[in-house]
């Protein structure tokens, strides 16, 4: 509820009937005042029946800043679960599945062998590498052209 108190500038917007407070009358302001309050001239002359609304500059740009911040954040999004979508088709492995790699031998140790073997091959044998085959994204990789 607004407290209209002596002394403050109010108008009454004609469509609604609503009581709104500009502010104090500069003639209650004294040199030590405290109170946070907007003192404004006291209107003189006749009752205007129509108030020019003037929009800041400020409040369009802060908007348009807030869109462009939205988008922003709903295109990175995107990008973000596009490359999940796509890294989904890839196996990485990590330390909690690294059993897979138990096979190999770790760099610098090699395999025991029997004596008999190692004196048949000195040269330790190193496992070959196959890759995992992953489906091709057409556009990409080797075409296969017909020739005949």
């Amino acid at each position: 509820m607004l407290q209209v108190a002596v002394g403050d500038v109010i108008y009454i917007e004609a469509n609604s009937g609503a009581v709104k407070r500009v502010g104090r009358s500069d003639a209650f302001a004294t040199e030590f005042d405290l109170e946070p309050e907007e003192y404004v001239p006291l209107p003189q002359g006749e009752v205007h029946k129509k108030k020019e609304i003037v929009q800041d500059a400020i409040t369009n740009v802060k908007q348009q800043c807030s869109d462009f911040v939205m988008t922003r954040n709903i295109q990175c999004r995107e990008m973000t679960e596009d490359v999940q979508r796509q890294m989904a088709g890839l196996n990485f492995q990590d330390n909690k599945n690294a059993s897979a790699y138990n096979n190999y031998p770790s760099v610098g140790h090699q395999n025991q062998r029997s004596n008999s073997q190692q004196q048949a091959d000195p040269r330790p044998q190193a496992p070959s590498y196959q890759p995992p085959e992953q489906p091709t994204m057409p556009g990409y990789g080797p075409s296969q052209a017909d020739y005949s």
